[in-house]
């Protein structure tokens, strides 16, 4: 059940930051590793997962859209989803829990009725779960990876939208801009298939570019160079 949030009061403004695909590189290997063991979960799409309503037959474009309608509704349950999965998964490694340096999963809708726990990628692919079953376009949901400031290699959520791409992160409860992390970005999820993925690349505004740019060169740790209190967020 969703927590309820504050007045968030109105959507974002709109940025028209985007995060890019460019040419086909191979999914991570946990991701297909967690596709091969749950196909259900992998192959859910708006065929599957969500179900046929007048409102939705009376929209022919709606099944083309890559980008999803930010009203205030839709602000309100990215809020609520992103701030109870950060709450409701205990952060722990891989490797402290499956024995494996990267296990991807979906802690709490594949493994209900157990204590939910994962590191940045299981926390990515639960508020995608969750988004799509809220009847989110599953392709304006993409997995992505980044290396992050003093962090480095980390899993994180796009979610596209009309207003422009917002990221859904562990490290932080709210949505964020995508520009205003200063992540570098290295691959995404291309398409609404899980184990389709390609480079990443940010299109914006020059101004919004150097500075995220900036951000990164000054503070990014070389990947996988960490402080041990940190290595939960580095399996992905």
């Amino acid at each position: 059940m969703l927590r309820p949030s504050a007045d968030l009061g109105p959507p974002p403004s709109a940025t028209n930051v985007r995060l890019l695909a460019g040419p086909a590189v191979p999914a991570p290997s946990g991701l297909v590793a967690f596709c091969a063991r749950e196909p259900e979960a992998c192959l859910q799409s708006d065929d599957t997962s969500r179900q046929a309503t007048p409102s939705r037959l009376s929209n022919a474009n709606h099944e083309a859209r890559e980008h999803e309608i930010l009203t205030r509704r839709r602000w309100r349950q990215l809020n609520e989803v992103s701030r109870d999965v950060n709450h409701t998964i205990a952060p722990v490694s891989d490797q402290d829990q499956y024995g494996v340096p990267d296990y991807w999963t979906v802690p709490v809708s594949v493994r209900a009725g157990l204590a939910a726990s994962g590191d940045c990628e299981d926390y990515a692919l639960e508020k995608r779960a969750r988004l799509i079953a809220l009847g989110w376009l599953p392709q304006s949901l993409v997995l992505a990876v980044v290396t992050a400031p003093t962090i480095g290699r980390h899993a994180v959520l796009v979610v596209q939208t009309d207003r422009g791409d917002l990221v859904l992160d562990n490290l932080h409860d709210e949505p964020r801009e995508l520009a205003s992390l200063g992540y570098q970005w290295l691959s995404r999820q291309s398409g609404p298939i899980l184990q389709s993925w390609a480079s990443a690349r940010v299109e914006a505004p020059e101004t919004l570019i150097l500075h995220s740019q900036l951000n990164a060169d000054s503070t990014i740790a070389p990947a996988f160079v960490t402080p041990p209190t940190q290595a939960w967020r580095l399996q992905n």
